[in-house]
């Protein structure tokens, strides 16, 4: 299983905000910044370095109870980590930082729909990787 990495530092959340590319679904809405590591990055010469680097955005503004926050990003980060599995397997080898933004809508969203939700963001990527 290939690492994820994590985005934390004010600098790539801004560089997401102003320069990433934008997927909207009913579930969540995504940022995406290609080619690039995170500020705070520091490649380990032992581990695989992470091809996606992810963060979620999950405010107490929509999700006011912590239980509910803590699902949500369990549900979401297995679908991170296939979608990783996804890009290697067709020689992926550019990094990215994602920041998934989750919408109400995405507490009774089933599994089903939250795989489908991630297999037309997982399109957009490489369409909007191949443009590039």
């Amino acid at each position: 299983m290939h690492p994820i990495g994590r985005i934390s530092s004010k600098q790539d959340f801004g560089r997401l905000r102003r320069d990433g590319i934008r997927f909207h679904s009913r579930l969540f809405s995504t940022s995406i910044v290609f080619s690039t590591h995170p500020k705070k990055f520091k490649p380990n010469p032992n581990n695989p370095s992470p091809l996606i680097f992810s963060s979620f955005t999950i405010t107490k503004k929509n999700f006011k109870r912590a239980v509910d926050r803590n699902r949500i990003k369990r549900r979401l980060r297995p679908l991170i980590q296939n979608l990783s599995q996804q890009l290697l397997e067709k020689q992926w080898t550019a990094p990215f930082m994602i920041n998934i933004y989750a919408r109400p809508a995405i507490t009774e969203a089933s599994y089903a729909e939250l795989t489908a939700e991630f297999s037309k963001l997982h399109a957009m990527i490489q369409q909007n990787a191949e443009g590039s």
